[in-house]
């Protein structure tokens, strides 16, 4: 019983190897530019952030299936914070707070 056991739980774990293996490059970009629409456009379009917000929901419940079922588990690695994205993030404000106050500038009555 207990080798059976053993045989069907080496069979999961050797079907889950040969899935390819996940990157969340893709994730981190689609992230980063819908920040970037939010922040830049939320001026000119007010219902950016509810389409964002519902892009993003859907985008999530996406990824979770794919890494559930699509793809091979990613190793935790400790790290002190989301790297180079933060430095991206950052620049996508301050080009943001650039856009509005033009876009304010240029689309007031004064």
């Amino acid at each position: 019983n207990s080798r059976l056991l053993l045989e069907q739980a080496q069979s999961n774990i050797w079907e889950e190897m040969m899935l390819p293996n996940h990157d969340s490059f893709p994730e981190y970009i689609v992230a980063v530019v819908q920040f970037a629409y939010v922040t830049c456009f939320s001026t000119a379009l007010p219902i950016t952030p509810f389409i964002v917000l519902i892009n993003h929901l859907l985008a999530m419940r996406l990824d979770a299936y794919k890494l559930c079922r699509g793809r091979r588990r990613p190793l935790a690695q400790k790290t002190g914070g989301i790297g180079v994205w933060e430095h991206a993030l950052h620049i996508v404000t301050v080009i943001a707070v650039f856009t509005n106050c033009t876009l304010m500038a240029l689309t007031s009555s004064l």
